[in-house]
């Protein structure tokens, strides 16, 4: 009992403050300082980096909680990031890692693996277009874009201003994705998206 006061005592002052990020429409902002820089040393929009960890979190908080509350956070948060998919590339906007011109494996996969699980959590109208979301970015973009057969791993981004003359491979980032390929394959009984996530494995 006493340990459940203080996580209550906790996370309300945690919550309200990042509450204080959080634009009109859902989307979480924030002062993110990577490679120093500049743009990202202010406020600037959501990205998937962010958001999926509010979807996320409140989506923790929903399935234990089953207060309003955090079911409404949830529905505003995941129906941010939904918006921001765009069915006619199969990209989602603000993904970019550090830099917006990209739309990198791992945002894209944070985004997916969120919406999968927020679509369980707020019935099944939402749970559809979250799914049809989530393998129009895989179908549409992961696959095509990204996959590189005889690596049997995805590349970073479709265009790496970084490395422009090789493809980058990065581990965490494939983890994610193979994440996101299960979890996809549990829920639409496709096992074509975990047979790309056990090839990524071996």
């Amino acid at each position: 009992m006493i340990e459940e006061e203080r996580f209550r005592a906790s996370l309300g002052p945690l919550i309200a403050w990042l509450e204080t990020w959080r634009t009109d429409d859902g989307g979480y902002n924030g002062f993110v300082i990577h490679r120093t820089e500049a743009k990202r040393m202010k406020r600037i929009h959501d990205t998937a980096w962010t958001q999926a960890a509010m979807i996320q979190g409140y989506a923790n908080l929903y399935e234990k909680s089953q207060e309003v509350r955090w079911h409404d956070a949830l529905v505003v948060a995941a129906d941010l990031q939904y918006s921001r998919y765009q069915e006619e590339t199969g990209k989602y906007l603000y993904a970019g890692h550090e830099d917006d011109r990209f739309c990198s494996l791992v945002h894209c996969a944070l985004a997916n693996c969120a919406l999968l699980r927020a679509g369980r959590l707020l019935g099944p109208e939402r749970e559809q277009r979250y799914i049809q979301a989530v393998r129009g970015n895989v179908d549409e973009y992961w696959m095509p874009k990204l996959w590189v057969e005889r690596e049997g791993a995805f590349r970073f981004s479709e265009i790496d201003y970084y490395s422009p003359n090789e493809d980058r491979y990065v581990i965490n980032f494939n983890t994610m994705a193979a994440k996101c390929l299960l979890d996809l394959a549990s829920i639409t009984g496709d096992d074509s998206f975990k047979e790309t996530a056990l090839t990524i494995g071996r």
